[in-house]
């Protein structure tokens, strides 16, 4: 196990000074990415860099100039890693000390430097716009933690001026909650963000999703009415969790490395605190939009 540590540790030391040796070799090109109260700008000499991420993440360009953090990126011819696990062959490798969290996978490598607020990325040139959107789903993880909001993997969903998000494991139910959805308003049916504004909790939507187009998504917020845990079922009800079962659920939902222990730390006490204040259920649910009579009718949600 140690030696696997100090072969990170090295591979670490390498990466860290081959991202740093990229310059920008002629003017760059900027935008910025903002998702809730989060703002990236993205720095980037690369014109297909820059038409892709013009239309992969229009809906969240801002007109601001200003941003929270700056990443530069850059491309490398056939960059390319491979996992000290020989029998891993899609990866992802992540650190995390007081100044820096860092990554790498297989087709790039970057950090963010959290006092300077100042992130770099090299990507491959093969596949360049599937790496960086890989580093950027991480990157902003770790840029909501650092904000007091969380980086949630479930479906959120705005019906008159309510939040709701529904969460679970793959499979649990995401997508088909949100196909029988269509006609409310959809943030997402993977990647949310949560946070918190005064006495509320609130979705948002964020550009990372896996079944979304963006005449589907939209870029909204609004306070949450409740969590609800899927499972699918002949029959629907709900049964409201208990506070510790809660904060274990909703814990669950938020991508964090194993490595990153200060976000652990900070993930639990805010989904502790979210616990308190949103109630969350076991939503059981047949493969229709029933569910949605249960919830506005708020019947059968007993403590269990």
């Amino acid at each position: 196990m140690s030696n696997t540590k100090n072969d990170f540790a090295k591979m670490k030391i390498d990466q860290l000074t081959f991202v740093n040796a990229f310059n920008f070799k002629k003017s760059y090109q900027k935008f910025v990415l903002k998702i809730g109260g989060l703002s990236l700008k993205l720095r980037t000499d690369e014109p297909a860099i820059f038409a892709f991420v013009k239309q992969r993440f229009a809906q969240f360009l801002s007109a601001e100039s200003e941003a929270d953090y700056v990443f530069d990126i850059f491309v490398s011819p056939d960059l390319s890693y491979h996992s000290p696990n020989p029998d891993e062959s899609f990866f992802n490798r992540q650190e995390f000390t007081a100044e820096i969290n860092f990554i790498y996978g297989n087709g790039y490598a970057g950090y963010l430097h959290k006092k300077s607020k100042i992130g770099r990325v090299v990507v491959s040139s093969n596949l360049a716009e599937t790496w960086l959107e890989h580093f950027l789903r991480f990157a902003f993880s770790w840029l909501a933690l650092e904000n007091n909001c969380l980086f949630f993997h479930g479906a959120g969903i705005i019906k008159d001026h309510h939040g709701y998000v529904f969460f679970g494991p793959s499979k649990a139910g995401k997508t088909t909650v949100t196909e029988f959805s269509s006609q409310h308003l959809i943030v997402g049916d993977d990647m949310i963000l949560i946070s918190r504004n005064e006495k509320k909790y609130l979705v948002h939507a964020t550009p990372f999703n896996i079944n979304l187009d963006d005449k589907k998504l939209t870029n909204a917020s609004e306070s949450i009415e409740g969590f609800y845990r899927l499972r699918q079922d002949k029959e629907n009800y709900a049964i409201e969790m208990k506070n510790s079962k809660a904060v274990a659920e909703l814990l669950s939902c938020v991508p964090l490395s194993p490595n990153n222990v200060q976000g652990h730390l900070a993930a639990f006490s805010l989904c502790a605190k979210l616990a308190q204040r949103v109630p969350c259920y076991d939503l059981h649910f047949t493969r229709d939009n029933k569910f949605w009579r249960l919830i506005d009718e708020d019947f059968g949600k007993v403590p269990c």
